[in-house]
């Protein structure tokens, strides 16, 4: 069924954000979707459907816990600096 998703994110100081989003989300992909979220505090948990407003069958799925683990966002600085892209020199061959 295509519902909203209702997440509640907790974080690191054990503070918590519900974070709903309208079920329009469906019309790109209908078997997966995807969202990111900016957060200045550090995410432990995230779970789906806090409040059992959707038509959830299988609950035991709803808990995803951060683990200590690779960083999958980061920004990052070059240690050379250059002075075209990739797609410049792309072109240049």
């Amino acid at each position: 069924m295509i519902m909203p998703v209702i997440l509640r994110l907790t974080f690191e100081d054990g503070t918590e954000e519900i974070k709903r989003i309208p079920a329009e989300i469906w019309r790109q992909k209908n078997d997966r979707v995807s969202k990111v979220f900016v957060t200045k505090k550090e995410i432990r948990q995230i779970t789906l459907d806090p409040f059992l407003e959707t038509a959830d069958v299988d609950e035991r799925n709803n808990n995803r816990r951060i683990e200590d683990g690779p960083i999958y966002f980061q920004v990052a600085k070059d240690k050379k600096p250059s002075s075209t892209n990739e797609m410049q020199r792309a072109i240049k061959k």
